[in-house]
């Protein structure tokens, strides 16, 4: 494979992953968790996420985002969690479909203890992303802090 002058031996330039925290409706007490791969262009940007109502199952979806999370209304905050080579593009998309998605996480009105959550299904995907050697760790000496939104209230920011 033919390398760049990035030094990691692959043919193009890796993209950056993050992970990201939406916020829904406004409501700062309901949140969830989403991979978004930061691709160069407009209309380029990937979310792969589970998606549905907490007191049914969750599916998993596959979304273009438009612009940099952090310009919405509705991103609370992204982390940079890895890189993704470009030709394991397919690869992320298979392997974030097999992680099964949370069940329902209500009955009624009551929680029910221990059940997975939209953060859940991320933090098992990164895991299997990475033990598949899908997805590169931040190297040495990269920033992995969060990133808040400028339209998120710092009270909130826990």
């Amino acid at each position: 494979m033919a390398t760049n002058n990035t030094g990691n031996g692959h043919a193009s330039p890796p993209y950056p992953v993050y992970r990201a925290v939406y916020h829904h409706n406004y409501d700062i007490y309901n949140e969830y968790h989403a991979l978004h791969v930061k691709r160069p262009g407009n209309n380029n940007n990937i979310l792969l996420r589970v998606r549905g109502q907490e007191r049914a199952r969750l599916n998993f979806v596959v979304g273009w985002n438009e612009v940099d999370p952090l310009l919405t209304t509705t991103c609370k905050w992204i982390q940079q969690i890895g890189w993704m080579p470009q030709e394991n593009l397919a690869a992320m998309k298979e392997k974030c479909e097999q992680v099964p998605p949370p069940e329902a996480q209500w009955i009624g009105e009551r929680r029910i203890p221990g059940a997975r959550s939209s953060r859940d299904w991320v933090l098992e995907a990164v895991a299997a992303l990475q033990g598949g050697n899908i997805m590169e760790p931040l190297r040495a000496g990269e920033d992995n802090a969060r990133i808040y939104s400028i339209g998120w209230p710092e009270q909130s920011r826990a």
